[in-house]
């Protein structure tokens, strides 16, 4: 019979504990970005003309893509015509939000902090506010913030 040598235990515990599967996590929550005004139009007070131009010829720009990353989930693309879905956050405790124009999220737009727990939801709505120029998350209670 073979004799087991410490380094062959450790290992053989390591390996087994590692297969067992994890206990259930307390459960996920998702967020829902919302399209969003991102271009020129939505920076400063229009005028009511400005408003109307705007309404028959909307300019897209560079700047109307958002990457949007909670904790260290990759980002999400988000732009003025699409959504994007941001899954699998853990429910328990607080998350930061990050919003930046470039993909490796340097130079950040926004920052913020939620709990789920806080909002009373598991499924949440993050959406620009152009009026105030400002980000707002909420739960999802109505069609506004379709990601399905």
């Amino acid at each position: 019979m073979k004799r087991m040598t410490r380094e062959s235990l450790i290992a053989g515990s390591i390996a087994g504990f590692l297969c067992i599967p994890s206990a259930p996590a307390q459960g996920s929550g998702s967020i829902c970005v919302a399209p969003g005004g991102f271009d020129e139009f939505s920076k400063g007070g229009a005028t009511v003309d400005a408003y109307q131009a705007h309404l028959h010829e909307p300019k897209a720009s560079s700047e109307s893509v958002r990457f949007v990353r909670v904790d260290r989930l990759p980002p999400a693309r988000v732009t003025s015509s699409k959504p994007a879905r941001i899954a699998g956050i853990g429910t328990a405790g607080r998350h930061v939000v990050t919003i930046s124009k470039q993909s490796d999220m340097t130079q950040p737009l926004a920052k913020f902090h939620f709990s789920f727990r806080e909002q009373e939801s598991k499924r949440l709505c993050l959406w620009y506010e152009t009026f105030y120029g400002t980000w707002r998350l909420q739960p999802r209670k109505n069609d506004f913030c379709r990601c399905d």
